[in-house]
């Protein structure tokens, strides 16, 4: 390879990159004009169509406001062609009866002051009436009340009377067997106590002759070895246990 090449080469790819880096460029920039170019004919387009739509709109909010204006004109045209006479100032009476003719004369005065007074009494009757209904119904709910919690307290107490009753009854009987099973226990002790004390070495004899009476049947230990006395055979010199 000569000098020559070694030196052109290098310089030949710098120059080919460099054009394809221009042709990149010079591309990107045609493509991003596009695209603005058609974003504006875009833009153009949508304020365009906006336009038209508000004259439309405009147009027929137009076409409406004329159409209410000659309603409300051919309504007043219509009202100011069918208006009605005026009434007169004054007509003349002809021989009938005019309204208001008797309102200052002083009988039928009178007469009016009688039924408005007729009628207000009646009003303040009815409005008593009703209130001595209204007071006879409170006074009636609070008898019906006031006997309802009077049975209410009488029940309370007597199931209270009835409660320490039960209580009562109760402690007693808890007292008693209380009471009951401290003398049995007493009496168990006692008799331990007892056969605790009585030497086992002792035959029936010997037993019968320091036992004065019988702890179950509280019998005299006189006759000894009959009837009172629980034999059981043994062998001789063997003692017995009451």
């Amino acid at each position: 390879m000569s000098p020559h090449f070694t030196t052109v080469y290098p310089f030949l790819l710098m120059h080919n990159k460099r054009e394809q880096l221009a042709r990149q460029i010079t591309h990107n920039e045609t493509e991003i004009r596009k695209a603005e170019e058609e974003e504006r004919l875009l833009g153009k387009l949508e304020q365009t169509h906006l336009a038209e739509d508000i004259r439309e709109e405009r147009k027929r909010l137009w076409e409406e406001t004329k159409c209410s204006q000659k309603a409300y004109k051919s309504a007043l045209d219509y009202q100011i062609d069918h208006k009605p006479e005026r009434i007169p100032r004054a007509q003349d009476n002809d021989g009938q009866t005019l309204f208001g003719a008797h309102h200052y004369d002083p009988v039928k005065l009178e007469e009016a002051r009688e039924r408005a007074l007729a009628v207000h009494r009646a009003q303040i009757k009815a409005a008593q009436e009703r209130k001595d209904l209204v007071k006879l119904k409170n006074d009636m709910e609070s008898a019906q009340e006031t006997d309802l919690l009077r049975r209410v307290h009488h029940d309370l107490i007597c199931d209270g009377v009835k409660r320490r009753e039960a209580q009562e009854a109760m402690r007693r009987y808890m007292e008693s067997e209380w009471t009951k099973a401290v003398q049995e226990k007493k009496d168990r002790e006692r008799l331990e106590k007892v056969l605790a004390n009585q030497p086992s070495a002792m035959v029936l004899q010997d037993q019968c002759a320091t036992t004065q009476r019988c702890f179950q049947c509280k019998r005299r230990l006189e006759n000894i070895g009959q009837t009172n006395l629980i034999g059981q055979p043994s062998e001789p010199g063997m003692s017995y246990v009451m």
